[in-house]
């Protein structure tokens, strides 16, 4: 075992680094950090309901927009001043919060949302597939990868992480950094109503009690314990402790009981086969280690294996091939078409990170606590600075008997869970069989040419979908794009309504059979179009849609 001071000397030069840089840049050097981030302002009603009409006008017909039009003047009519009452019962809210609208959009977005968390809430990131050649290996990336969290997750409790910047309007323009603090401390918890997000208790550095990891393996659970009186467990000891893992799950395949698959459910039918489980004391103990873990890495089984009866540690590496995204992402997703890893995930968890023999790499993250970019932020600081640590060698691992043997998880089910875990099951597999997942890799060109054009790369790509769909089902229909609101304290991220006139125009007039637009007409208004997209990027970045929590 090695102490844990001794694991930052990497870490602090791997970061001091990314600070010097920031420092000596001058976009970055011209804003004062210690001043703090301005809160989220509420926009003026007048901008909010004109801004409100542009978006139901391209989607409703006249008849629809002249009556939208109506109520809007009455809600907004100074004789009944029913907007204006409302709107000043906002900026009075706003007056005492931090961030007036995280909460609502939080509790609307996900925390009230009943659907099943796979496919329908938690992300799924495909990450570069290794390449294994035997099942040391595959160990050894699994407890280089535990360690580099641990290491890193140093620095999220000390709140020392590098503060991002703005790399376009206001370049250098500090972000907030809230995200990233709750990635490894939060757990997303069933209720009958609706969810909670609990955070763990978050102390400068927290090594004073045990900490441990969860590895699920053969749709089993076990406590990986990496923190134990003051000490942090190496990479050698991780190491052997997974081997120990694979062999207690592989002598006993059938000790499973899937209880996982709960996760997979509707919200409220899971949050109701949770309380029936907190009525035994082992179930609650397992469930208290599971909900206060830093993290999950889920150990999946590979086609292969299963395929011929073989345990990982007897797996042929020399039959793996490389995997196409769909069969890869589909699998981090929701556990494969053929179920054969949907018990060994717990979508309840903030990070999953999600490792098969065949090389698979991923990540299934619960998407409450943070925006996606926070997360491919980390992972991308995370794999730099594995690689930097990568050069340290790999020590001769302890002895067994000096390291704290993995606790495997038991639950008592009675008959009534035991029947939960069958209508579980055939949930999730009727979801799986009801999605459909299309990669499509678009090789004619990359970002360069809108850039080259002088056309904004995301406003190209939106106006593309937007045209896509007119040409599919003749209309347009209400879209969504995620603006992040991050330079205000606490912001996470708002919407930009694509659908505006101005893409209708532009895509009426590229399926114009009449010959009457030239094509120098049609390029200027997707031009037009673009700028519109453009300007409401910027105005969302600025300002929120007050519009619906007004009405609340």
């Amino acid at each position: 075992m090695e102490n844990l001071s001794s694991q930052l000397p990497t870490l602090e030069k791997y970061i001091g680094r990314i600070k010097r840089q920031q420092t000596e840049d001058k976009d970055c050097s011209k804003w004062d950090i210690e001043k703090g981030l301005p809160h989220l302002p509420v926009p003026n009603l007048d901008a909010t309901l004109t801004k409100y009409l542009r978006c139901l006008e391209p989607i409703q017909t006249n008849e629809e927009f002249n009556r939208t039009k109506q109520l809007v003047n009455q809600f907004r009519a100074r004789k009944e001043s029913i907007g204006q009452r409302l709107q000043d019962m906002l900026i009075e809210h706003a007056s005492k919060s931090e961030n007036y609208v995280v909460d609502w959009w939080l509790e609307d977005m996900y925390l009230a949302n009943s659907l099943p968390l796979p496919i329908n809430s938690n992300p799924a990131f495909v990450l570069p597939q290794q390449h294994f050649t035997n099942i040391e290996a595959y160990l050894k990336f699994i407890a280089k990868l535990i360690s580099g969290i641990l290491d890193y997750k140093v620095l999220i409790d000390a709140r020392a992480l590098p503060i991002d910047r703005a790399t376009s309007r206001e370049k250098g323009q500090p972000f907030c950094m809230e995200q990233y603090y709750r990635l490894f401390s939060c757990y997303r918890m069933p209720d009958v109503k609706q969810d909670r997000l609990i955070q763990m208790r978050n102390s400068k550095v927290v090594h004073h009690q045990v900490e441990h990891v969860i590895v699920a393996y053969r749709n089993q659970f076990f406590v990986l314990n990496v923190v134990i009186n003051f000490t942090r467990l190496d990479e050698d000891d991780i190491y052997s402790l997974l081997g120990r893992i694979i062999q207690m799950a592989d002598a006993d395949p059938y000790a499973t009981d899937d209880v996982g698959i709960y996760t997979s459910l509707p919200r409220r039918n899971w949050a109701t086969i949770r309380t029936e489980l907190m009525k035994d004391a082992l179930n609650r103990d397992s469930l208290d280690l599971i909900e206060r873990c830093i993290f999950i890495v889920c150990l999946d089984q590979s086609d292969l294996s299963n395929d011929s009866g073989e345990d990982d540690e007897s797996f042929d590496f020399n039959k793996v091939t490389k995997r196409d995204f769909v069969s890869l992402g589909e699998q981090i997703l929701h556990g494969g078409k053929n179920m054969l890893n949907a018990a060994n995930r717990w979508y309840d968890k903030t990070m999953q990170f999600i490792i098969s023999t065949d090389g698979l790499f991923g990540l299934n993250y619960e998407h409450s606590p943070a925006e996606a970019i926070a997360v491919i932020q980390l992972i991308e600081h995370l794999f730099k600075y594995m690689e930097e640590k990568s050069q340290d060698r790999f020590r001769r691992s302890k002895s067994l008997c000096e390291l704290p043997v993995p606790h495997r998880l038991k639950w008592n089910i009675n008959t009534y869970l035991r029947q939960n875990l069958s209508i579980a099951k055939q949930s999730l597999q009727s979801a799986i069989n009801d999605f459909d997942l299309y990669i499509l890799k678009f090789t004619d060109y990359g970002k360069e040419f809108p850039k080259e054009h002088n056309m904004s790369p995301d406003a190209f790509i939106q106006m593309c979908l937007q045209f896509t769909y007119f040409k599919m089902y003749n209309k347009l229909v209400s879209t969504y794009e995620s603006a992040s609101t991050r330079r205000f304290h606490y912001g996470r991220v708002d919407n930009i309504r694509a659908n505006t006139p101005e893409a209708l125009i532009w895509a009426r007039a590229m399926v114009d059979e009449t010959g009457n637009i030239s094509a120098a007409e049609k390029l200027h208004l997707f031009r037009q179009a673009m700028q519109a997209q453009t300007d409401l990027m910027i105005q969302v970045k600025i300002f929120i849609d007050s519009f619906k929590i007004v009405l609340q």
